[in-house]
């Protein structure tokens, strides 16, 4: 693409989005103050007058100010502390819940996720909107799911020998510490038919034959 047809499609992009961000009480009370012609030839040039969003006004106002969404278009409303403490509260769109569904189905169709499989998800309790997404996600391909929680490395290994687990879906920190934990005590061998992802749907460890397995895990 050349520099003159990307500048004409960043453009059209900034005039399709400005009106759709002006029509939400909280973002139109911050541009209030700057002028930006929507239907101008080079709009690009007000950016530099667009205000910052600070965190902070996230925590102190709420998500229906800062969405053009009608109530009956929301799914959720989720927060997100990060490392402060301090919630912030966001909306989940239907689309938006469409759009994860979708991908997450054609993912884990894609690594031979479907009926029949069992996920155990050893993550925090804390994260309920991860825990929600995950469980969506394995509904729309027909598996089932052993909600685990946080729990020490033995309880995983061990709930591995009580469930018929075909899928470990966890954080990369907790699933490399399981599998370093299991190749050098090798007390049991809950991997020859597993997979593993961690928790935002990257896979760590594909089905395949046990000695493959064995040593994909030792990395």
């Amino acid at each position: 693409m050349s520099e003159s047809d990307l500048l004409k499609l960043q453009i059209s992009k900034l005039q399709a989005v400005l009106p759709y961000i002006c029509s939400m009480d909280f973002y139109r009370e911050k541009i209030s103050e700057i002028t930006i012609d929507f239907d101008s030839q080079d709009p690009l040039t007000g950016l530099r007058e667009m205000p910052f969003t600070y965190k902070d006004e996230l925590r102190s106002t709420s998500p229906m100010t800062r969405t053009p969404l009608n109530v009956e278009d929301i799914m959720a409303f989720f927060s997100s502390s990060g490392t402060t403490g301090e919630p912030s509260v966001y909306v989940w769109s239907k689309k938006d819940q469409c759009v994860l569904e979708k991908i997450g189905k054609r993912l884990l169709q894609n690594i031979g996720v479907g009926p029949g499989d069992v996920a155990l998800l050893p993550l925090p309790m804390g994260m309920h909107f991860a825990w929600y997404a995950i469980f969506r996600e394995m509904y729309a391909v027909s598996a089932a799911v052993v909600p685990l929680g946080s729990v020490p490395l033995e309880k995983i290994a061990q709930a591995q020998i009580n469930y018929p687990i075909t899928i470990l879906k966890t954080s990369p920190v907790i699933a490399s510490r399981l599998f370093r934990m299991v190749i050098e005590n090798n007390p049991f061998s809950p991997y020859p038919n597993a997979i593993a992802s961690d928790s935002s749907g990257g896979l760590l460890l594909q089905r395949c034959p046990e000695e493959t397995t064995r040593s994909t895990m030792g990395r």
